[in-house]
């Protein structure tokens, strides 16, 4: 199968594959009265009202630890809930519930996925029901949520070697497992339409592709070693990974990521006839700051070398390697 490695990509990677297959399901309520305290109901009372839903389908399995979603609502606080298929509910030896999951309110070229902690509000054997912390509903008629991933806490004997130690959190339609969290697709597209009175929720099924292996790392280019007037070198970052799905190229990427300025002071030292540098960073930002930007396949990033013997360079911001 082909795989593909993408280089000098920054953390957060959106791009767009869809193959879709329309699932139209009927609304499931979910109610919560007006005041300062919310009272949710009963998980499985809401499944039920779906005349469509079949509880035998869901069964316990205890060494089953994998998370489903199976519906969504909105409820009258205006926040958005999620129930989640638990098989493992039975096994006491490892908690499996939900804590995070990956949303963006916006499809096609505005997708922008955001990862969101998950609070348990509803438990009924193989079911649960989470709200979703911190993401505002749209008062739109017709509201999408786009849901990539949810992720339950890692455990080593239960997960592959790789859940849990990886670095970044969303790749848009790519996904990977959280630092710390075993990550499963759920790849839906739920579109909610408000129209006289009444709520209605669609789900289209997409394709979500997972990053199997990755590796960050960065390169520098220093100017040329005759050049006495200035000491200048230009780092450039990469990640680079691996798909469970065989693409051609990627033609645009958006990247966040974060920087923090510093300046650093050299110091020369001479021992055993030879000489060494050392250096001691100051950081001028007291935090890291949040950069987002977009690339293209047919962009390039480049450093021009000053000095005698200085050695130019050029390069793709976005590259895609074909491997059998």
């Amino acid at each position: 199968m082909k795989t593909i490695s993408l280089k000098r990509i920054l953390v957060v990677l959106a791009a767009f594959f869809t193959a879709l297959l329309l699932l139209i399901t009927p609304t499931v309520q979910a109610s919560a009265d007006e005041t300062s305290v919310i009272r949710y109901t009963d998980v499985l009372e809401d499944l039920k009202r779906d005349e469509n839903f079949d509880e035998s389908k869901y069964v316990a399995k205890a060494d089953d630890y994998s998370l489903s979603v199976i519906h969504i609502a909105e409820n009258k606080a205006r926040e958005l809930l999620i129930y989640v298929y638990r098989p493992s509910a039975e096994n006491e030896n490892y908690d499996c519930t939900a804590k995070k999951i990956s949303i963006s309110k916006s499809i096609g070229d505005e997708i922008d996925y955001n990862s969101y902690d998950l609070t348990l509000v509803s438990r009924s054997g193989v079911f649960d029901k989470y709200r979703v912390n911190g993401l505002n509903l749209s008062s739109k008629s017709i509201r999408y949520y786009s849901i990539s991933m949810i992720s339950r806490k890692s455990y080593s004997k239960i997960d592959d070697k790789d859940s849990g130690n990886l670095l970044s959190e969303i790749f848009g339609n790519f996904i990977q497992s959280i630092k710390g969290y075993k990550s499963y697709k759920v790849a839906q597209r739920w579109r909610v339409i408000s129209s006289e009175g009444t709520i209605r929720y669609e789900c289209e099924k997409e394709d979500v592709i997972e990053i199997k292996n990755k590796t960050v790392g960065h390169l520098v280019y220093k100017e040329s070693e005759l050049n006495l007037t200035k000491n200048i070198a230009l780092e450039s970052y990469f990640i680079a990974f691996s798909l469970d799905f065989g693409i051609d190229d990627l033609l645009s990427a958006k990247v966040t990521f974060n920087t923090q300025a510093y300046n650093a002071v050299f110091k020369l030292k001479i021992k055993d006839w030879k000489i060494k540098s050392e250096y001691t960073l100051k950081y001028i930002d007291e935090k890291p700051i949040k950069q987002t930007v977009v690339l293209n396949h047919d962009e390039y990033g480049k450093h021009e070398a000053d000095g005698l013997f200085g050695k130019d360079y050029k390069w793709s911001k976005i590259e895609s390697i074909l491997t059998t």
